[in-house]
């Protein structure tokens, strides 16, 4: 695990804000604009970990179970997830809390640590503006 995202999973922040373009600043803030226009997404949180998904397959159920079994093996009770279109955001959303895709993920995580994961309970933040999905998820 490199620097960056040790220190964030040692100060546990929100990584919503973490290395944005300027294009994704402008979501929450008018009329911004930078004298050092950014344009470059590899170092952000979402793409150095994998969880900025452009399909929602079996792969990336697979990495989100992954991130959950990371974090609940640190001690944490959440994960996020990011997506690249709004439709896929939204679509997400319906199958994984309306029609209950998240207990797979759930049960599969689970199997990856030694941490016991209530497969049974499971909340999650909305995030639309950032297409980010907040899970957060029973230890112990």
């Amino acid at each position: 695990m490199d620097y960056f995202i040790l220190l964030i999973e040692i100060i546990n922040l929100n990584r919503t804000y973490f290395n944005l373009t300027d294009e994704e600043i402008g979501i929450t803030h008018k009329d911004f604009s930078s004298a050092n226009k950014c344009t470059a997404t590899a170092e952000n949180y979402f793409v150095r970990s994998g969880l900025l998904f452009d399909r929602f397959g079996d792969k990336e159920k697979q990495r989100t179970a992954r991130a959950i079994a990371g974090e609940a093996g640190a001690g944490k009770t959440r994960a996020e997830i990011k997506f690249t279109g709004r439709d896929l955001y939204a679509d997400t959303l319906i199958r994984l809390f309306e029609k209950g895709g998240i207990y797979d993920i759930l049960e599969q995580a689970d199997r990856q640590t030694k941490k016991y994961i209530n497969t049974a309970s499971v909340s999650y933040i909305e995030n639309p503006e950032f297409n980010i999905i907040e899970i957060i998820f029973k230890v112990g």
